[in-house]
């Protein structure tokens, strides 16, 4: 895997954006007995939902549940960047890679904020990991290309 899925705080950093996850503020990131009573408060806590599907991803392989969590991100809020680039993580990791995917996924970033880190980083993980069919994120953005085996939401305007 070229990086790691991230939080909303990797946005604002360039070094940790494709290295280290790390919390939205400077404590450390929830357990997952936290983050589910969050949740159960609050369905719509987009940010308990990114980082459940952190802790699924990195410490448990339950990528799926991963798949699933960021994909409520997406309906919760469209326009969190970061569960965005967490769904291409989730394609890039298949076996084989889920190119089409994951591009898509990645040109959402882009999509949102051309400007963050993370849209940076979405090149070259789409280099990195489907070098072969690596297009430009602005041209993937275009496409009406849509994941197979999910549907998060086709509403992130950039905005």
């Amino acid at each position: 895997m070229m990086g790691k899925p991230a939080t909303t705080s990797n946005s604002s950093n360039p070094s940790n954006a494709a290295a280290m996850p790390t919390s939205a503020t400077t404590a450390p990131l929830p357990t997952k007995a936290e983050l589910l009573a969050r949740i159960d408060k609050d369905p719509n806590d987009a940010e308990a939902h990114l980082q459940l599907g952190l802790i699924l991803f990195e410490d448990e392989d339950d990528y799926e549940g991963a798949r699933q969590q960021w994909e409520l991100v997406t309906q919760i809020d469209p326009t969190i960047a970061e569960a965005w680039y967490n769904l291409g993580f989730y394609y890039a990791d298949k076996e084989p890679p889920d190119c089409a995917n994951a591009s898509a996924m990645w040109a959402k970033v882009v999509d949102i904020n051309p400007q963050s880190d993370l849209a940076n980083n979405v090149l070259n993980h789409m280099i990195g990991v489907c070098s072969e069919e690596a297009t430009s994120p602005t041209d993937a953005a275009t496409t009406d290309t849509a994941p197979t085996d999910a549907s998060p939401s086709e509403t992130a305007t950039g905005g």
